[in-house]
């Protein structure tokens, strides 16, 4: 995932990465709240992998997202890789 930021930034590209983790905003030290990593492997597999697209952008910034998206599908990860 940060390698795919990394070139929406560069291409301007405003993508989000808002859930890193699946009890967000915990990122580490799960046992304390209770949650014992792995338990929820969907849950913790898509906290690794999504990313959150502009919604408040107009018609032509959106065809200009959906190109860089559809530019570097290659990179993106399939439901079958996420969910093994």
């Amino acid at each position: 995932r940060l390698a795919f930021m990394r070139l929406a930034m560069q291409a301007r590209v405003p993508l989000g990465d808002w859930m890193l983790s699946p009890i967000h905003p915990i990122l580490e030290g799960f046992e304390r709240w209770t949650y014992p990593y792995g338990t929820n492997p969907v849950g913790e597999a898509l906290s690794r992998a999504i990313l959150n697209l502009p919604t408040d952008v107009s018609v032509q910034e959106a065809e200009r997202v959906l190109d860089f998206l559809r530019q570097h599908a290659d990179q993106l990860v399939t439901k079958a890789e996420l969910l093994g």
